[in-house]
């Protein structure tokens, strides 16, 4: 596992106590751009 994985994974376990909805995860994940482009 790279290190940026590692810290995400930390931050969620320090924080599992707060909460929030998946839609909103979700929202926010597919504003980032992606290192793969597909093309159909």
């Amino acid at each position: 596992m790279s290190e940026k994985r590692l810290n995400g994974l930390a931050m969620l376990s320090i924080h599992r106590d707060l909460d929030c909805q998946t839609v909103e995860i979700i929202d926010e994940l597919a504003k980032k751009k992606r290192k793969l482009d597909f093309i159909i």
